[in-house]
């Protein structure tokens, strides 16, 4: 007799579930992942990222990203370049400042400062 399929998302998968996933891949399992259709037929002609698993009562299918399998093996470190974070910089307030100093352009045709200094000449 077959076991059930159940598909999920990773939000709704229980935590022993995904404790047991990552204990029986401990490298990661993002080459395991499949592409398959959408199985909601509203949402024809979309594809989804799944990863099978089985346990002992249920076969999962568990929508993933590929940036969700990764991240759940590889926490997120910010760089420690021994600068205080009160000295640092935001980038986004740099360019705010760029922009407030750049000049209006002038629309329409230049002036014909020329032709009449000529005209005065003559």
């Amino acid at each position: 007799m077959s076991k059930p399929k159940v598909l999920k998302s990773l939000d709704k998968l229980d935590p022993e579930i995904l404790q047991k996933i990552i204990a029986e891949h401990p490298y990661g399992f993002d080459k395991k992942l499949l592409t398959i259709p959408h199985p909601n037929p509203g949402k024809k002609g979309k594809l989804i990222t799944v990863m099978p698993f089985e346990t002992e009562e249920f076969s999962y299918l568990v929508i993933i990203t590929l940036k969700e399998a990764q991240s759940l093996y590889v926490p997120i470190v910010e760089e420690d370049d021994g600068i205080p974070p009160e000295l640092k910089i935001n980038l986004s307030d740099i360019i705010e400042l760029e922009d407030t100093e750049k000049k209006p352009k002038r629309r329409g045709r230049p002036p014909k400062e020329k032709k009449e200094e000529e005209e005065e000449m003559a």
